[in-house]
């Protein structure tokens, strides 16, 4: 390619990746690596003006500005000559000089296009450089003129990016050059072949072209903007020579194709094209016989992942066609040559089954692909298909191709095996598709009836569908293991939602080429593929080195929790241990084996958790109150454990109320008075057990003691206790004779283990009354009375965290760090959750609202979906196991419950499905690199070779063939290198980390 390459701002796909950044944010930065965002703050954070500091010289612009219309210091002589009172200048050149009318003329010799004023007087008016006798001479040094010139068209119009000129032209008859070759050979291409008229600036193509490619401006939009400006009051207009540029801009995009793929070097022209030979090929994907090592066809069957191909195909309905009535006249410059199909065979398959029904799902998509395809009256096409790569989302060569009626199969069919039928050696292969679970049933079955180039060179247990994981979700529960990426050897982190990133990019072009004949539409998007691929192309070195060090860290963490996982599972339960491992290892062997990461239906309703918490009510009521205050120890620390219990839910009660109603404040101090009149209590006693001991002398800040005399009162639900464990040691054994430190840590140890047990209850009863809610639970009155059995559960879940939380800090100040923190653990809040359930962020809540709006699929109960449950939920790869189910103080009480026994069994098979992907993460990251280097070592040595193809008698183009090879060639070994270089640091870290992990 010989396209510029800027390799310090690489692109990066925004793809993946997805929160990626705030994760990066907590990886150590390695030696050798430059963050590219901190150079270009620093290189310009002493540029940036305030706009209100140019405030305060915009009438001293305006002022220069107006300087600008007259004729400024320079009028009494010419720049050239010094002739006096020159009336002429440039406005393309630096302003300031005015100059006469030779020298002007002389000057602009070689810069015939520039625009150029004249003097009148009064003004500057508009003139030009044909009207003071500019000619330009076609094949001659500067300054020599053709003893056989032969003057060109009168009306000869030449576009540039300043405007739009008329240019007196002499073509050169001394040899036989043809008068196109004559123009193309000074950067200007003729419109026609014959007898040119009208050029185009090579310049101005280039620009149109990048603008069309990066902001998706349109060749009639670019255009119309040169017409204004060579003058921009439609009282002089130039000659509209709108159908020769576009049909300018489309030749030189598709020179601009064949040229970077070699096609010059080919004794056969461009006509002999290779089909799919004009697209970029993705130099990180297994390609054989280029960037595989030597042998891999020999790796062990447990290995083969390693060299699997993972593309993705979809549909999009955005990228329509309009019936045209010169579709039929129009040539196809490249049939086939790049990413879309040759449209010749492709409709004749596709005309035997203009009958057959779209392709079948599962899932809600369906009504938006109905309300996107109905409307098809006066298309030519409803849309298109494709296919990329699945790990860094490169279009394929020739998987493009229209869509007539939807997303058929006899459509996908072809476009699938059309791109994947070259990829002769490979041994496995993985497609992903959004409805790859009803696409997939018969395909094989229906092979037979694709012509016989397309039949695939796979085995049938060599391909395996996948469906990408967000639109995994809304399939039906029995798809999503046996079609989860989550669950697939091999698939490493990618999550096959790649092709949506690519609409985004095409999606820009869809007004324009909606209105193109086929032809041209077809070469438009074929050459916006090829830039998408470009841009990621370029973007790998950033890519891949992103990636790696995302996944070093989570690797080695996964790797961690599983085998700490296992071990707390073979300590506690052996016999379980080996009956997960089978079952994980039938299913692997067989999918109709019992699924392992699906988690039984529950039987149970909303009704029976009612009439449970009613009975629970019930026990508590016949025990009479919950501690008996006694004088004993052990009654007195209890009574202030309660009495902190009480403190911590009241608390959150006044802090959750805004605006306190009447009922609300009485409630409140009624509580209130209740817990003063137990504080008091626990105050008399407190002088008995603890002698000494007076907390208005401790710490005068605690005004709660009725002896206090601060002006200052303090909420009861603030007081402070001063227990043993709320003292200094030296103070515990000042003030706490008689075991009572002692007896309070045997206390909060039963405390912390009834607490964390409650909290399992609480929990498994909440994940089953929300998961019965959302699957059955409709109408606003089912909902709101289902609502209120959930807040109630809320509240008990809280409880019971306050309350552990509370008994762990307690044991900490009493004992210290030790051995028991290993079962009794810090509780953070993103612990606080069922098995197989994952809390979704603010930041995911609002991404799936966004895509559930635009691909149709029902949003109302988006707010009971605070935590996902499902097998193919989102982020599951940056989960981990919830310490709270695998301590040694729960994991026998969770055996005792079916439904826990195997929710446990799912969390552990999906904890080391997790630590499977992040493993296979890193060696794929590693192998990608080794890959792309090879790659570009190839690359540059297929440029080099071409130049023993062709051998021209032309010695010109001889020059020029023999530079562009070593251009592309040095391209290729600098590419190479920058991204080496960038990789080491990392690439060595890993290694170290990997090895230290693994031992």
């Amino acid at each position: 390619m010989d396209m510029d390459v800027d390799m310090d701002n690489m692109d990066m796909d925004a793809r993946d990746e997805d929160a990626s950044g705030s994760r990066l944010a907590s990886i150590p930065a390695l030696p050798g690596i430059q963050v590219v965002a901190k150079e270009s703050a620093k290189r310009y954070q002493n540029s940036d003006v305030p706009l209100a500091t140019w405030l305060d010289y915009r009438d001293e612009y305006l002022d220069d500005l107006m300087c600008l219309e007259g004729r400024g210091n320079y009028q009494q002589a010419c720049a050239g000559c010094n002739a006096p009172f020159p009336n002429f200048r440039c406005k393309d050149c630096t302003l300031g000089a005015l100059w006469c009318q030779a020298c002007l003329v002389k000057r602009h010799s070689q810069s015939p296009l520039h625009i150029v004023e004249m003097w009148n007087g009064l003004f500057f008016q508009q003139s030009t450089l044909m009207a003071l006798g500019l000619r330009v001479q076609l094949s001659h040094p500067p300054g020599r003129f053709c003893p056989t010139k032969e003057p060109g068209h009168k009306f000869f119009a030449v576009i540039d990016a300043n405007g739009i000129h008329s240019i007196a032209v002499n073509f050169c008859r001394c040899v036989h050059v043809e008068h196109r070759t004559q123009l193309l050979r000074i950067g200007w291409w003729p419109a026609t072949p014959l007898e040119p008229q009208t050029c185009a600036t090579m310049s101005v193509l280039q620009h149109v072209h990048l603008l069309n490619l990066q902001g998706n401006i349109t060749g009639y939009s670019f255009y119309r903007a040169l017409e204004y400006q060579t003058d921009n009051t439609g009282l002089h207009r130039p000659s509209d020579h709108l159908p020769a540029f576009m049909l300018m801009a489309r030749e030189w995009r598709h020179m601009k194709m064949v040229k970077h793929t070699g096609r010059a070097f080919d004794p056969g022209g461009i006509k002999a094209t290779a089909p799919g030979s004009l697209a970029i090929p993705c130099r990180a994907c297994p390609l054989p016989n280029i960037n595989l090592p030597h042998g891999w066809e020999n790796v062990p069957p447990e290995r083969a992942w390693l060299y699997m191909l993972m593309v993705t195909m979809d549909a999009n309905f955005r990228l329509r066609s309009k019936l045209r009535g010169l579709q039929s006249k129009d040539p196809t410059l490249m049939p086939g040559w790049a990413y879309f199909v040759n449209n010749g065979p492709y409709s004749d398959f596709i005309k035997d089954y203009v009958d057959q029904d779209e392709i079948r799902t599962c899932v809600g998509f369906q009504a938006l692909l109905n309300m996107l395809t109905k409307k098809s009256k006066g298309l030519h096409t409803t849309g298109l298909a494709t296919m990329s790569c699945t790990r860094h989302q490169l279009f394929r060569p020739l998987s493009m191709g229209d869509l007539q009626k939807g997303e058929r199969q006899c459509n996908m069919d072809y476009l699938f095996t059309s791109s994947v039928a070259g990829t002769v050696g490979l041994r496995q292969l993985a497609v992903s598709y959004d409805v790859g679970c009803q696409w997939f049933t018969n395909f094989w079955r229906r092979m037979p009836s694709l012509p016989a180039h397309l039949h695939l060179p796979f085995s049938v247990s060599a391909v395996k569908a996948l469906v990408p994981k967000f639109h995994l979700q809304s399939h039906e529960e029995k798809c999503h293991s046996p079609f989860s990426f989550n669950f697939f050897r091999g698939a490493g982190r990618a999550e096959g939602e790649g092709m949506e990133h690519n609409w985004d990019m095409l999606n820009g072009h869809g007004p324009s080429t909606a209105e193109m004949v086929p032809g041209h539409r077809w070469e438009t998007l074929d050459d916006c593929c090829g830039w998408v691929n470009w841009r990621k192309t370029m973007g790998l070195g950033n890519l891949l080195l992103k990636r790696l060090l995302v996944a070093i860290p989570h690797a080695i963490q996964t790797c961690n929790d599983i085998v700490a996982l296992t071990s707390s599972l073979r300590a506690e339960n052996p016999d379980e241990l080996t009956a997960m491992e089978n079952e994980l290892q039938a299913w692997e062997a067989d999918k109709s084996k019992p699924d392992p990461y699906r988690l039984p239906k529950s039987n149970v309703t909303l009704t029976q958790v009612r009439l449970v918490m009613a009975e629970e009510e019930k026990v508590r009521a016949e025990e009479g109150a919950t501690y008996v205050h006694d004088v004993s120890a052990g009654a007195f620390l209890l009574l202030g454990t309660e009495i902190q219990n009480l403190q911590q839910t009241l608390h959150h009660e006044v802090s959750g109320l805004q605006k306190q109603t009447l009922l609300q404040t009485t409630f409140v101090v009624e509580w209130q008075t209740v817990l003063l009149k137990r504080v008091q209590h626990f105050r008399k006693i407190q002088h008995i057990y603890m002698p000494g001991f007076n907390p208005r002398y401790y710490n005068n800040t605690d005004v709660s003691d009725s002896n206090s005399n601060s002006n200052t009162p303090m909420m009861v639900e603030n007081t402070k206790l001063y227990m043993p464990s709320e003292l200094s040691a030296s103070n515990r054994r000042k003030f706490c004779p008689n075991g009572l430190a002692s007896l309070e840590d045997r206390i909060r140890f039963a405390e912390a283990s009834d607490s964390l047990e409650d909290l399992q209850h609480h929990l498994r009863t909440r994940s089953f009354t929300n998961k019965f809610k959302i699957a059955n639970v409709t109408g606003q009155r089912k909902n709101t009375r289902a609502r209120e059995v959930q807040h109630r559960i809320d509240d008990k879940v809280r409880a019971s965290e306050l309350q552990y939380r509370q008994a762990q800090e307690a044991l900490k100040q009493l004992r210290g760090p030790g051995d028991w923190e290993i079962t009794l653990k810090v509780l953070e809040k993103s612990d606080v959750r069922a098995l197989n359930e994952r809390e979704l962020n603010q930041e995911e809540q609002d991404k799936q609202y966004r895509l559930r709006q635009r691909l149709g699929i029902n949003v109302d109960d988006m707010e009971n979906e605070r935590v996902v449950g499902q097998v193919a939920a989102v982020g599951e790869g940056y989960r981990r196991p919830l310490w709270i189910w695998f301590t040694s103080a729960s994991t026998a009480e969770a055996m005792n419950d079916p439904l826990t026994r195997q929710a446990i069994r799912v969390e552990w098979a999906k904890a080391k499905a997790r630590t499977a992907r992040w493993e296979e993460e890193v060696i794929l990251l590693d192998e990608e690199m080794r890959r792309v280097l090879q790659f570009c070592d190839w690359k540059a040595k297929w440029w080099r070779n071409l130049l023993s193809l062709r051998t021209p008698d032309d010695n010109m183009l001889s020059e020029g063939l023999a530079t562009y090879t070593a251009q592309q060639a040095a391209q290729e070994l600098d590419i190479a290198q920058n991204w080496e270089a960038k990789w080491k640091a990392a690439v060595t870290r890993r290694r170290i980390m990997w090895a230290r992990a693994r031992q």
